[in-house]
């Protein structure tokens, strides 16, 4: 963001994140929790699941999602 903006603006922005975050755990009454090593890819991986299945109901299809189980 520093280059596109300009320095001023990115700490600007970083500030303004580590702000709301701090807020809203003042608010909640909590304290910060670390989410692990694999939070973000399954995030990713259920967002892609909920948009594939989206798509394939737009599409005309019934869905209907069942894990594989894994040999090994």
């Amino acid at each position: 963001m520093a280059k596109r903006r300009g320095a001023k603006r990115a700490a600007i922005a970083v500030a303004h994140s580590i702000l709301v975050m701090i807020s809203s755990l003042l608010r909640n009454q909590t304290t910060s929790q670390e989410k692990g090593e694999t939070f973000f890819e399954e995030q990713e991986r259920q967002g892609a699941e909920k948009r594939l299945v989206r798509q394939l109901s737009r599409l005309g299809y019934h869905v209907e999602l069942q894990p594989v189980a894994l040999a090994g």
